[in-house]
């Protein structure tokens, strides 16, 4: 059994014929064929799937975001560590005015001491990256590329939905280091999906798990796996309109397999994560922007914070 996707099921979760033909036969089939024995033509196997296990975390806060236009509180909806070293990079989804528009990208040291602040044109930052010597930024219709020393920023279309699309929203954003290449997550057309960086073409795709988190948000990536921020209702079906009637935490995937191999739920009085990041050391950083769905905008007692997880 896998969790990546193959071409068919990508066009039925509504991905564009256009990109499809870039994403070519590069992407991942779901499954291997099963050896056939000469002159037998043997059935295919129904695989038990294998419980995914859940491990309990609690967060810890680090620091709030500076408060933005009109002393609202601040809302950091992304973030990625810095790949120089210097800190922490989070996507504020305020912009100046206090709308979602022309939202800054800053760099922050592991104190929370601001280092650099770009200023682009993105709109409801939901999604960031770092690496390859660009900040990524993902946002309501596609991602910006800015590189961290010139500040040039390029605008990129979503990759898998046709240009004006109204779902490609870039709901996540992680640089997978060992490949080089930039993970994108869309919770609307329900999948995650690797591009090359270079040529902006899909090679691999994962289906995103609804089984025991009802809704996902940012990605991080640390050697071979996918780390997504989530939210579980403490009533299954039953959406929250307060951040008592739910519990946030993690789906970690295997990007070879597709599959979640861990659910990693927050207890009570934790951070609501928006958005992962995961070092070299496999410590993760999550961001509350406190602008959950269905919730009261920055009610949820941690909005605008940074922090880490621990499991117990």
């Amino acid at each position: 059994m896998s969790g990546l996707l193959n071409k068919r099921e990508l066009l039925f979760a509504g991905v564009g014929l256009g990109a499809m033909s870039a994403a070519g036969a590069a992407l991942a089939q779901a499954s291997p064929a099963a050896a056939k024995a000469p002159g037998v033509i043997n059935p295919p196997r129904r695989r038990v799937p294998v419980p995914v296990p859940v491990q309990q975390a609690k967060t810890n806060l680090m620091w709030q975001v500076p408060k933005g236009a009109l002393g609202l509180v601040g809302a950091p909806n992304a973030i990625a560590l810095d790949e120089r070293g210097r800190g922490l990079w989070y996507g504020e989804e305020n912009g100046p005015l206090g709308d979602r528009e022309n939202c800054p990208a800053v760099l922050v040291d592991f104190n929370g001491k601001e280092i650099k602040r770009l200023h682009t044109p993105s709109f409801n930052v939901s999604g960031m990256a770092q690496g390859g010597g660009y900040i990524w930024i993902g946002h309501k219709l596609g991602f910006y590329q800015v590189d961290i020393d010139t500040n040039e920023i390029t605008h990129r279309d979503h990759p898998l939905t046709p240009p004006g699309n109204p779902s490609g929203n870039t709901h996540g954003m992680a640089w997978d280091d060992d490949n080089k290449k930039l993970w994108l997550a869309d919770p609307q057309l329900g999948v995650l999906f690797r591009i090359d960086p270079k040529t902006f073409a899909p090679d691999r795709a994962i289906k995103i798990d609804t089984a025991y988190f009802a809704r996902t948000h940012g990605i991080g990536y640390r050697d071979g796996f996918l780390y997504q921020a989530a939210w579980r209702d403490n009533t299954p079906g039953v959406e929250s309109t307060r951040y008592d009637m739910g519990l946030g935490g993690i789906i970690k995937y295997n990007i070879d397999t597709g599959l979640p191999v861990l659910y990693i739920a927050f207890g009570p009085n934790s951070i609501d994560p928006h958005a992962v990041a995961v070092d070299k050391a496999g410590k993760i950083y999550i961001c509350d922007a406190g602008l959950h769905p269905g919730i009261p905008e920055r009610t949820p007692p941690y909005s605008g914070y940074v922090g880490t997880v621990t499991l117990l």
